[in-house]
């Protein structure tokens, strides 16, 4: 089922995972996918989605691909027509994008595009959903400690993740006592966009490549399914908690 972007017969458990090309999503799906749940396996580009899709099939779980761009409004139809009638236990919105910039030199251009996939995405995806959650799913929303605590070159990405908080905190009490709504934000985790905002900070900022993982406690960058078993506990388990906003950045909270 790789290449469908339906599901054939209604499913008795759902997930919904943006992002899952790679990093954080494809982890999701596959922890999803081993709980056995069938996974919506949603991204940009085809090709990876295929990849995750196999990845599960291989594993004995069940996932269909389905190449959507979340900023756009044909993009979130396509997921909502590839999920159809079935019920929805966890919806995670991991695709994101982060473009470094001095606010400077932001252009509406990508102030624009950077909240599409950040916040417009998810938010629109989700107000689809709701109508299709199974009584006590899950819904996180993946934001960042940039939220939190302020770095360089971070005015659009760390607003529009911050946004996603006060998301979080208004959608539960809107969607209590059915659903349950929380987020995790996110430290660096060694995905290829952690790498390139890396990159782009240490070209910034010679002699300082360290910073954003010295600040952790912990002193390393998490590994996605590290992240990808708090996702999977606040999604599925984690049943008497809803309204959250939880810092998974070694440490770097407490430092403040």
């Amino acid at each position: 089922m790789p290449h469908s972007a339906s599901i054939p017969d209604t499913p008795a458990k759902l997930a919904v995972v943006t992002g899952s090309g790679s990093g954080i999503g494809r982890a999701c799906a596959q922890r999803f996918a081993a709980r056995g749940l069938t996974v919506i396996c949603v991204g940009r580009r085809s090709e990876p989605l295929r990849e995750t899709v196999g990845m599960i099939e291989a594993s004995g779980g069940a996932a269909v691909a389905v190449p959507a761009d979340v900023s756009s409004i044909g993009g979130v139809k396509a997921v909502l027509a590839a999920v159809g009638p079935a019920e929805v236990q966890a919806v995670v919105h991991a695709a994101g994008t982060d473009q470094p910039s001095a606010m400077a030199d932001v252009t509406r251009e990508l102030y624009e595009a950077e909240l599409a996939v950040n916040l417009t995405g998810p938010y629109f995806i989700t107000q689809g959903l709701i109508g299709r959650l199974a009584v006590g799913a899950g819904i996180v929303f993946v934001s960042s400690s940039s939220a939190i605590r302020g770095r360089d070159g971070q005015s659009v990405y760390g607003a529009s993740k911050a946004a996603l908080i006060g998301l979080t905190i208004n959608l539960a009490i809107e969607l209590k006592p059915h659903a349950r709504v929380n987020c995790v934000a996110l430290g660096a985790v060694r995905t290829a966009m952690i790498e390139r905002v890396a990159q782009a900070y240490a070209d910034a900022h010679p002699g300082d490549e360290g910073a954003h993982v010295a600040a952790d406690m912990l002193r390393r960058a998490a590994d996605p399914h590290e992240a990808a078993v708090t996702i999977e506990h606040l999604a599925l388990d984690a049943v008497m908690v809803t309204g959250i906003v939880l810092p998974m950045d070694k440490g770097r909270t407490a430092a403040l």
